[in-house]
């Protein structure tokens, strides 16, 4: 079974560290105290869920990549089925999470979503055949304030593009 419906996994660089100094009963007797090298995380460089259905199938993955600026975060969703309005849902909870639509193309099943202030950030959302991509692109360091911002409102919108993916797959749903 999986525990929570996702893995997670963190890619990271690494780098030899000492462990805390180990001393054996033996050592203390003579004073010897022996340091052990280990490998150790010094930076992390992605993260990568994978989130599974009810079933344990795959249904999502996410890569969130802190290499450099711009930094970029990539989901991928698979939809059981695919509506006509199932791009609307999409657009709609966009507007919802306060973006602003951009270059909607529904016949190749594409937008773009714009912070509404004026930023470098935005959003790429493209619809092929079953598979939902979402492509996230900001320039905001990591540990600023706008980033984490950003960063929420992200999630948030991720999480209501799920939830209305979902909800208009299972409404509208063609024999």
């Amino acid at each position: 079974m999986i525990e929570n419906h996702s893995w997670t996994y963190s890619l990271s660089d690494t780098g030899f560290e000492n462990s805390p100094n180990i001393i054996t009963r033996a050592e203390q007797t003579k004073g010897q105290v022996i340091p052990i090298p280990m490998v150790m995380p010094t930076n992390t460089r992605a993260l990568i869920t994978v989130r599974f259905n009810e079933n344990n199938t795959v249904n999502g993955l996410e890569v969130a990549q802190f290499f450099s600026n711009p930094f970029i975060n990539y989901y991928q969703f698979y939809l059981d089925r695919v509506t006509d309005t199932t791009l609307d849902s999409l657009v709609r909870a966009g507007e919802i999470a306060n973006f602003r639509v951009a270059e909607y193309d529904k016949s190749i099943g594409r937008f773009l979503l714009l912070e509404k202030s004026a930023s470098d950030v935005r959003i790429i959302v493209k619809l092929e055949n079953q598979i939902l991509h979402i492509t996230a692109i900001s320039p905001y360091e990591p540990w600023s304030n706008e980033y984490r911002l950003f960063r929420r409102r992200e999630t948030q919108l991720v999480e209501r593009i799920s939830a209305a993916t979902i909800t208009d797959v299972r409404a509208d749903a063609r024999p």
